[in-house]
């Protein structure tokens, strides 16, 4: 601020000799005037800006502090322990996900690990649950959580939450449980007790020496029926076995072939056949009978007889008559079907028509297969894109054979069983490709498992 005087000019006497008038004092008052009023125009504005300073600060620290005073206020009762769920129906059932929606105390709500929840129009109806990873968020007031013990499944839409003061009555719960328990443990502990202490009381008895008295009889006592009370009159209502005896006297089988049957004697290895409407005998059934009632199907019925296969025109039906030549003699043979267990010679010597040949196909698509007696003939056919392992058993019989093919890209590894021998003359033991043929033939079998096969055609090793 700046005097609007100058001392030394306006204010200061020059010398002891100047005239003290009218004009001295007036100019002088009037630069203290000027500066007073100055000093005062200052305070004024001065004043101005602090109350409007003053009014602007309680201003924005009303806004400020307004609610966070009132939550101060609202915490002092611990608001932040507690909140309320209203108007979103829920049922707690243990295990399964429980969802609130906060509507009181959100603000000020700060949730534990683990929280009551209680229904506030039912006080038994409550429960534990444990809040799920970032399963609160206060802006929305969204609450998730688990339940892991309730006491109901009671529905209600009015919820009181608290924080983990809810484990208290848990294990008081939990504790009254045990209390009962334990009161009906000691009741049956009692019990328990009491039956030991008669059967304690029985044995003293009994080592104390003999019976003083038996059904108010002493000394030497001879009971008969009529000293146990009840005994005469229950024995006198029951059934007597005579009377079974007497109404099964003259009573017949229900059928005379039971009886039949009955008399039989019954032999090992032989089959019951009836000889007359009300006869029965018996054959005797061979080993190689037996074995061939247990085969599973028809093919292998007949692989085990020998006999063509189910595909050749002996089993069709009525092929027209093939004709023939014979290499021994210029005769023509003509038949109406051909027997698969010919002579290896007739075989060599007998040319069939194109149209009269059948052949048999047993078409396999896996990435293994183990030969069969029911193959014997056939052609089986191996078809799959990756590698195919052939096993050749070790109990088919000499002469056994088939053509097999490759029908895909999987080449076909051939593989003798246990017991059993592959030999090829170049040592191969693979197809040498798609659309490859091999042969199998099966040269002996001196034990029945010990089979030796030959393995021929398009081969690798």
């Amino acid at each position: 601020m700046t005097v609007p005087y100058n001392y030394n000019a306006d204010i200061a006497v020059a010398s002891d000799k100047e005239t003290l008038n009218t004009d001295f004092f007036n100019k002088r008052y009037s630069k203290f005037d000027a500066a007073i009023r100055n000093i005062d125009g200052r305070q004024n504005t001065f004043d101005g800006v602090v109350n409007t300073f003053v009014t602007t600060a309680l201003a924005q620290l009303n806004t400020l502090l307004g609610p966070m005073l009132t939550n101060i206020q609202s915490a002092s009762t611990l608001g932040f322990l507690w909140a309320k769920a209203i108007g979103n129906p829920l049922a707690m059932v243990l295990g399964q996900a429980e969802g609130f929606r906060v509507t009181e105390n959100a603000s000020l709500f700060t949730p534990t690990p683990v929280l009551l929840v209680q229904d506030l129009t039912d006080s038994t109806n409550w429960a534990l649950v444990t809040l799920d990873s970032g399963g609160w968020t206060p802006s929305t007031g969204d609450l998730a959580t688990h339940c892991v013990y309730t006491t109901k499944t009671q529905a209600s839409s009015q919820w009181f939450i608290s924080c983990s003061a809810a484990i208290f009555p848990a294990m008081l719960n939990l504790l009254n449980q045990v209390q009962t328990a334990r009161a009906a443990c000691d009741a049956d502990v009692a019990s328990v007790a009491g039956n030991v202490a008669t059967v304690n009381g029985l044995v003293a008895a009994v080592q104390a020496g003999p019976v003083v008295s038996v059904a108010g009889k002493t000394g030497a006592v001879t009971l008969v029926e009529g000293d146990i009370s009840g005994l005469v009159s229950d024995l006198a209502n029951k059934v007597a076995t005579s009377t079974y005896t007497t109404g099964l006297a003259g009573k017949e089988n229900a059928s005379p072939k039971l009886d039949t049957l009955a008399a039989m004697n019954w032999t090992a290895n032989q089959l019951l056949m009836a000889t007359s409407t009300s006869a029965l005998g018996s054959i005797p059934i061979t080993t190689f009978m037996q074995a061939q009632l247990n085969m599973a199907s028809a093919a292998a019925a007949l692989a085990n007889l020998a006999g063509a296969p189910l595909a050749s025109p002996a089993l069709t039906g009525t092929p027209s008559a093939p004709t023939a030549a014979t290499t021994d003699n210029s005769t023509t043979l003509a038949t109406t079907a051909f027997v698969h267990a010919v002579s290896t010679a007739d075989n060599a010597a007998i040319s069939l028509p194109s149209n009269q040949i059948t052949a048999a196909f047993n078409d396999q698509t896996g990435t293994t297969y183990t030969f069969v007696a029911a193959d014997y003939g056939k052609s089986v056919t191996l078809t799959n894109a990756a590698a195919i392992t052939a096993t050749l058993p070790n109990n088919l019989a000499k002469g056994w054979n088939v053509l097999v093919y490759q029908g895909g890209a999987g080449a076909i590894a051939f593989t003798a069983a246990a017991g059993a021998t592959l030999r090829q003359r170049q040592g191969n033991a693979h197809s040498a490709g798609l659309y490859a043929v091999c042969s199998l033939l099966c040269v002996s079998n001196s034990s029945g498992t010990n089979a030796v096969y030959v393995l021929g055609g398009d081969t690798v090793a």
